[in-house]
């Protein structure tokens, strides 16, 4: 969307917040012409790590919905609880205060982990941020003036609230940062565009990832906005702009009014475009970003030094550690962490493949290292360290 950059400049410009105005926005030129249909692992990946998560009779746990890696811990959220798993995939804690109650959570739309280890868990439903220890007591509660999808914590004092579109209230801004000290909102980033406000409601798995460094700031990205930023508490800044060839949705496709998102994308099909960045990681060498072209979702390694993609691709054949079982992007939840990609993946998935392609000898090293033993078991955790 190259007819997006003066006019995005000219609304951060316009907003409640410190911009570098010094800030250079780079191109990254992802090619969709060389894509492919699949990448060996070694091509993109250092190392891969799986961690069978713990079952027992207690433990069953629905979809993944997110997974959080801090500390040499996995923390896991279904729609019911959320679950803290170490290093091997045992058990350690739940959280599970579902219900209507004051000290409950309605939902859990989405929740990070702070610094001391405490969990925060948003619940949409009810416009609430709550804080739990890991016995399950509430330890805050923040009521919001705002439906919020999404949060990301920035700093000690401060996270992040993703509203997307939802004009609410007096709510103008996409993008929010809340002081958790004074229970304020301190920053408003990102003016709501009113057309888009009427049908541009898209759910995406992930809207933020940290920087492969240790840091205050955080990359926040969207569906429909080919540009990836780097948020502070104290400033926005666009930092890439994703450039799909001939392929970005122009910007005219944003101005008709559209009764719904069902519209909306009526029309996007129509044309022969690629969106949907869902994802957005860097790593020691690479930068790595996702979009969605002829109904497929792609990822494009793309190298720092030249700005160029390196691959484009839609599966990964994974042969140092699964002996060549294939990763469906399309099929698949993809979750960033620092420089790295945390993939849930059904146990039963794995052994099926390898019943129908390997020997008996690998066949049994993949049952002890995915502890398999039923059908029913909890997914395995593909830890990806990217190159």
């Amino acid at each position: 969307m190259k007819k997006y950059t003066l006019a995005l400049l000219v609304l951060l410009a316009s907003c409640n917040m410190q911009e570098d105005k010094n800030a250079t926005m780079h191109t990254l030129d992802i090619s969709i012409e060389n894509s492919i249909k699949e990448i060996n692992s070694t091509e993109i990946l250092s190392s891969i790590t799986c961690i069978p998560l713990e079952t027992n009779d207690t433990l069953l746990i629905d979809e993944i919905r997110k997974v959080v890696v801090k500390d040499d811990f996995y923390y896991v959220a279904d729609v019911h609880a959320i679950y803290k798993f170490n290093a091997k995939g045992n058990i350690e804690a739940v959280i599970n205060c579902l219900g209507p109650g004051p000290n409950e959570y309605a939902g859990i739309s989405d929740f990070q982990i702070d610094a001391d280890g405490f969990v925060w868990i948003l619940s949409r439903k009810t416009k609430t941020l709550k804080q739990y220890d890991w016995v399950g007591s509430q330890l805050q509660r923040i009521s919001l003036k705002y439906w919020v999808s999404s949060i990301q914590i920035i700093d000690e004092n401060s996270i992040l609230l993703y509203t997307g579109n939802e004009v609410d209230g007096d709510n103008k801004n996409q993008l929010k940062v809340l002081d958790l000290t004074t229970k304020e909102v301190i920053s408003n980033y990102l003016p709501i565009d009113k057309k888009k406000s009427k049908y541009l409601h898209v759910v995406s798995d992930n809207k933020f990832s940290l920087p492969n460094i240790d840091n205050s700031s955080c990359y926040f990205f969207q569906a429909f906005n080919d540009t990836i930023y780097e948020v502070t508490s104290k400033r926005i800044k666009p930092l890439f702009l994703l450039k799909l060839g001939k392929y970005n949705i122009p910007s005219s496709l944003f101005d008709e009014d559209y009764e719904n998102v069902m519209f909306f994308f009526q029309a996007l099909n129509k044309g022969n475009y690629a969106y949907g960045t869902s994802l957005f990681v860097e790593s020691k060498e690479n930068y790595y970003a996702s979009f969605y072209y002829d109904k497929k979702c792609f990822i494009s390694d793309i190298s720092k030094k030249t700005l160029k993609s390196n691959h484009t691709f839609n599966k990964i054949k994974e042969t140092s550690l699964l002996h060549g079982y294939v990763i469906d992007l399309a099929e698949q939840r993809i979750f960033p962490h620092n420089g790295e990609l945390i993939l849930p993946v059904t146990p039963n998935d794995i052994i099926e493949y390898a019943n129908e392609n390997l020997t008996s000898k690998q066949q049994k090293e993949l049952e002890k290292m995915l502890d398999y033993k039923t059908m029913d078991q909890n997914p395995v955790l593909l830890h990806l360290k990217l190159k």
